[in-house]
């Protein structure tokens, strides 16, 4: 099995069956059937096992809820490991685990939880956009370059999360290298999603400048692009939304969900509209990222405001 399954099918199988689960649990008790969810974790048991030692990886609700009681279920019964090989321990360790899930998920704290969370997710918006409208209060005129970063198509099933943190760390150390990012962006905004249709990484960037002192982009956009090959090795992509090819003849369908986006503060506003637990099929939040690694982040580049 490669991380590569794990991450983007794994996961994203796990998460909907603990929200399914859940949503029973609370809310539609009579239906409830508990040897039913015996069978589902049972038989996805080798698919979602892995998911339960990655120390090096953080993850949101639903999973990091299923590690805890996994480990705790481990530890009632005194184990290090479940082993594969003794079926009616797996099967009694199933059902502790899906009782303890089910006491997590009928409690008040569980609500509580829920609440707290998409509230600091609300947090982290509100203070980028105050960030963003603050530094730019007093420019009437902006230059926002918008570049989406991706890889080779035969690259994107080599590459894993931690691959794509390391190569976003290097090439934003590489960029603030530059004289007209480090003395004229006045704010860099980047998120990173998943196209679940390709299981495909993609990092959006968008560098906002006075447009009265940078008015042509096109150079810049040629350093962009070389400083993430140089990141990638060689096996980045880099598009932008202000090419000149016409939106409806790209290939990468994923640039349409940005056609329309002027900054960064349309990209946050909308992500506080949505669902911040969506674990459906068109989700594209990362379901899985190492330890302190930021989805989205906003920060202003430069010491002078001009």
């Amino acid at each position: 099995m490669s991380f590569y399954e794990v991450e983007h099918q794994h996961a994203t199988r796990l998460e909907q069956n603990l929200q399914e689960f859940y949503q029973q649990a609370r809310f539609q008790k009579s239906i409830l059937n508990m040897q039913h969810w015996h069978g589902v974790f049972l038989d996805t048991l080798p698919d979602w096992k892995p998911l339960m030692f990655y120390q090096e990886l953080e993850f949101d609700l639903w999973i990091t809820i299923q590690v805890y009681c996994y480990h705790a279920t481990l530890n009632d019964l005194k184990l290090v490991y479940l082993s594969n090989e003794d079926v009616e321990q797996i099967k009694l360790f199933i059902a502790l685990l899906l009782e303890k899930l089910r006491l997590v998920f009928t409690g008040v704290n569980f609500l509580e939880t829920i609440k707290a969370n998409n509230e600091e997710h609300a947090k982290r918006i509100r203070k980028c956009v105050k960030q963003y409208e603050e530094i730019t209060k007093h420019h009437h005129r902006l230059n926002t370059v918008k570049c989406y970063f991706t890889y080779q198509a035969d690259q994107i099933p080599l590459v894993s999360i931690f691959d794509l943190t390391k190569h976003i760390s290097t090439f934003e150390k590489r960029i603030q290298k530059s004289a007209l990012i480090q003395s004229g962006c006045l704010y860099l905004y980047r998120k990173v999603f998943r196209v679940p249709e390709k299981n495909q990484y993609v990092c959006a960037y968008f560098l906002t400048f006075n447009s009265n002192v940078l008015k042509q982009t096109e150079m810049l956009y040629q350093q962009l692009n070389q400083e993430w090959l140089m990141a990638t090795y060689g096996n980045g992509l880099m598009l932008d939304s202000n090419s000149d090819l016409p939106w409806e003849e790209r290939d990468d369908g994923f640039l349409a969900m940005f056609e329309e986006m002027e900054d960064a503060c349309e990209d946050l506003e909308g992500m506080a509209q949505q669902e911040f637990y969506n674990v459906g099929d068109k989700a594209t939040r990362l379901r899985v990222r190492p330890r302190k690694f930021q989805q989205f982040m906003g920060r202003s580049i430069k010491g002078f405001n001009f």
